[in-house]
C-alpha cells in the first residue's frame, strides 16, 4: 500500500478596504491632516507607528512641564495644566516680565512626528525701550540654538537660570 501526500499552501492576505478614524478631542488638531492621509491611504501600520510616537512625545511634554513646575513652583506656571501647549516663566523680581515656552507636537502628512518649541517674551514697553542691545528680540533665536545643542530639558533649564535665578545662584541650590 502506498500513500500519497498532498501539500497545499495557503497565503492569507489582509487588505484594508475602508478606514475611518475618529478623534473625539479637538485638543490635538495637529494630527487631523495626518489622520485624513491615513484614511485615504488605508495604511494602518504607518498610522499605528505615528500614533505611538505622538503619544510618547505627549507624555514627554507633560513630564517635562510637571518637572519644571515641581522644581521651580514659584517661577513656573501652567495656566492650562501640564498638557497645555505652553508654560510661563515669571520672574518674581521683574514685574510684568514673562517668558512663554510654547511646545507643539507636529505630525506631517507622512506621519513624521516632531516637537516644535518656541520661546516668546512678554515684556512691558518700558523695558523694551531700555533694551539697547536687542536682547529680547534675539531671545527666540538663542533659544532655538540652545535646543539644537543641549536638547529640550537643558534649554528650558538654561532659560530659567538666565531669566529667573539670582546671579551666582545654582540650579542645584534650588
Amino acid at each position: 500500500m502506498s500513500t500519497i501526500n498532498f501539500r497545499k499552501t495557503f497565503k492569507c492576505i489582509s487588505v484594508v478596504t475602508d478606514l475611518s478614524i475618529i478623534i473625539e478631542s479637538s485638543e490635538y488638531s495637529e494630527v487631523s491632516k495626518f489622520v485624513s492621509r491615513a484614511e485615504e491611504t488605508k495604511n494602518l501600520l504607518l498610522f499605528s507607528r505615528s500614533l505611538s510616537s505622538f503619544a510618547e512625545w505627549c507624555n514627554r511634554h507633560k513630564r517635562t512641564f510637571l518637572h519644571f513646575k515641581g522644581r521651580y513652583s514659584e517661577i513656573v506656571r501652567l495656566p492650562e495644566g501640564s498638557s497645555a501647549d505652553y508654560l510661563v516663566l515669571r520672574n518674581p523680581k521683574l514685574s510684568g516680565c514673562e517668558l512663554i515656552v510654547a511646545w507643539k507636537i507636529q505630525v506631517n502628512e507622512e506621519g513624521i512626528v516632531t516637537p516644535a518649541l518656541d520661546l516668546l517674551a512678554k515684556i512691558p514697553e518700558q523695558a523694551l525701550r531700555l533694551d539697547k542691545k536687542k536682547v529680547i528680540e534675539k531671545t527666540p533665536l538663542c533659544f532655538q540654538n540652545l535646543l539644537h545643542v543641549f536638547g529640550i530639558e537643558c534649554a528650558i533649564d538654561d532659560v530659567l537660570k538666565a531669566f529667573c535665578l539670582e546671579e551666582g545662584a545654582s540650579v542645584i541650590d534650588k
